[in-house]
C-alpha cells in the first residue's frame, strides 16, 4: 500500500486469486495495542453475508499521542445590579 493508510479490505464476488492472496500477504500487518492486523484483507460478497468480519483495531485504539488533561477555568461573572 503506497499512501501508508494502516489497514485495507478489498471485497471481491469471487474468491481471491493466489497471487491476490500473495500480494495482500506481502504487505505485512499493522501493530495496534500489541496486537497485530493484516494489512490488507480480502474478503467475499459470501463471507460477509455468511457473518465474517475484518479484523480491525477496535475504535479508538489507534492514539498516536497521549490525551492531555483538560484544564478547568473558573468561570468570570459579572455583576448584576
Amino acid at each position: 500500500m503506497s499512501d501508508e493508510k494502516p489497514i485495507g479490505i478489498l471485497i471481491t464476488l469471487t474468491d481471491p486469486t493466489k497471487e491476490m492472496i500473495t500480494q495482500a500477504a506481502a504487505v505485512g500487518s499493522y501493530e495496534s495495542s500489541q496486537r497485530k492486523y493484516p494489512r490488507v484483507q480480502i474478503l467475499t460478497v459470501r463471507d460477509i453475508i455468511q457473518g465474517k468480519r475484518p479484523h480491525i483495531p477496535p475504535k479508538g485504539g489507534h492514539r498516536p499521542f497521549a490525551k492531555a488533561p483538560l484544564e478547568r477555568k473558573a468561570a468570570k461573572t459579572e455583576r448584576m445590579l
